[in-house]
């Protein structure tokens, strides 16, 4: 069954389609979840090439910024960027000013719509604001790059520079016209620059900080109930964790889920001392009426619209249903932003402390922009063997997740680790035919290491013969990032 694609005033729910250097993991052939696009995006209905050139793409960062040191300049855009014509410009005259990295193309619609804004905002903001703009291209060829970047008051990436792929994978570019604005130490501001130049052309918000989850949660926020009403923060004095459902009525993926939540909510919401909030996307009062009166939760009240949009960003929201955790007190850190999952395999293991080494299905929301190495042991018919792979990958997965959180050593590199065992064979079968790897045959020993790098479009296979050891998991990992293993497309098979 095909997403439920409905229509969310003032603009339509379509699918984007994937850039074509960022290829995406395919759906699953039953529905699970219905993408949400921009509002008041003004290209939202205008084609499918438009649409092909539009994905979301939000990061936020909680710390005002500070210009952008020497170091950091260099260390993102190397040393030399291109100004007008063909003059050299040292990325050192970045220090002291915020940084907009313009992620576009002559042949997209939407980029050239957006440029003639954003350089009008450039010349009206730019020296006052103290920021400068600095163009990556995805242009495909010579002579579109210097008649589009010939357009631009701005600086520019050299087309072809590793520098630009770079940039892309580090703010997870799935789609153009972006602009990634960068403070401190290269810290992220928001990815969601284009949406910020236009929303507030005068720059009056610039650099737009986003409020954090606490800021958006205060105690204060009425919170509507079956009752009536209560606030938030007599709903945290009762809970250690608050969930955000991110649902609407008229979603079939949602109305498939909430019964399921339901179950979860009513099992263990009181032992496990959380609450849930329902964050709306219907598209009227009534619907919203409706549909809460099946939820045994509590809700953020319909009529505010602007705190749904703002908790949609914050936490990335790209499709209905999320489910979001988040502590209830202090900051209000998040504890998972992959609920969704972890309710329909892991309900019993709330508040699902993060392990090295997932089940492919929880790492699902991340391989289409991290790299993951996927341990596929679902072929394996020995179990003894299956058990030593994972003896085997264990520790190696620790080291990473260690240095990921702050608790090991430093190692070069970041990735995830996921299993894709035979306990969820249609996850495994679904990613398999991605990668190319369908055509795997069931032994003894059919274990197949592959490490998933979408946002460059390659992936690393493992190729040594055998149960592979730990020195192999690591030596194999270690390659990759120094340099020594190739990679090989994405779809490619091996």
């Amino acid at each position: 069954t095909a997403p439920c694609l409905r229509r969310l005033p003032p603009r339509s729910v379509t699918r984007a389609a994937p850039p074509r250097d960022h290829p995406a993991i395919p759906a699953p052939t039953t529905a699970s979840s219905v993408p949400l696009p921009r509002r008041g995006d003004p290209h939202a209905r205008s084609g499918r090439r438009q649409r092909a050139c539009e994905r979301l793409c939000k990061s936020t960062a909680p710390a005002r910024p500070l210009p952008v040191s020497d170091a950091m300049a260099a260390s993102l855009f190397g040393s030399e960027l291109l100004g007008k014509g063909d003059a050299k410009v040292d990325t050192a005259t970045l220090a002291g000013k915020y940084v907009g990295i313009y992620f576009s193309a002559h042949w997209c619609p939407p980029c050239k719509m957006f440029t003639p804004q954003l350089i009008k905002f450039y010349n009206n903001h730019a020296a006052a604001k103290n920021f400068e703009i600095v163009f990556a291209s995805s242009d495909r060829s010579q002579g579109e790059f210097d008649s589009y970047r010939g357009e631009m008051p701005w600086l520019s990436i050299p087309l072809g520079s590793k520098v630009k792929d770079n940039l892309s994978a580090k703010y997870k570019v799935r789609g153009i016209p972006t602009l990634v604005w960068v403070g401190p130490d290269g810290e992220t501001i928001t990815t969601d620059g284009r949406g910020a130049v236009m929303g507030d052309a005068e720059a009056a918000g610039f650099p737009w900080k986003p409020k954090t989850t606490a800021e958006l949660l205060t105690d204060d926020l009425e919170i509507t109930t079956a009752e009536g009403t209560t606030t938030l923060g007599k709903i945290k004095a009762g809970v250690d964790y608050i969930g955000l459902y991110f649902s609407a009525h008229w979603c079939g993926p949602c109305r498939g889920f909430t019964p399921t939540l339901s179950k979860f909510y009513r099992d263990h919401h009181e032992g496990k001392k959380f609450e849930i909030l329902f964050v709306s996307s219907d598209e009227d009062d009534a619907s919203f009426a409706t549909y809460f009166g099946e939820m045994p939760w509590k809700a953020v009240p319909f009529a505010r619209r602007d705190l749904k949009e703002s908790l949609s960003k914050t936490f990335d929201v790209e499709g209905i249903p999320t489910l979001v955790f988040v502590e209830a007190g202090g900051d209000m850190k998040t504890v998972s932003k992959d609920a969704r999952g972890r309710v329909q395999s892991q309900p019993e293991d709330f508040p699902w402390p993060a392990k090295a080494l997932e089940p492919l299905a929880i790492h699902l929301g991340a391989i289409n922009d991290e790299k993951v190495c996927i341990v596929f042991t679902d072929k394996m018919t020995d179990g003894d063997n299956e058990e030593a792979v994972k003896a085997a990958v264990t520790p190696v997965a620790e080291t990473y997740f260690a240095a990921r959180n702050g608790g090991g050593k430093e190692v070069e590199g970041d990735v995830l680790f996921a299993i894709a065992d035979d306990a969820d064979e249609e996850t495994a079968e679904r990613v398999r035919m991605f990668l190319g790897l369908a055509d795997d045959d069931e032994d003894d020993e059919a274990v197949r290491i592959v490490v998933t790098d979408i946002p460059s479009g390659v992936k690393y296979v493992y190729k040594k013969a055998g149960i592979p050891t730990e020195a192999d998991v690591r030596a194999f990992i270690g390659g990759i990032f120094s340099g020594s293993e190739s990679p090989s497309g994405i779809r490619d098979k091996p």
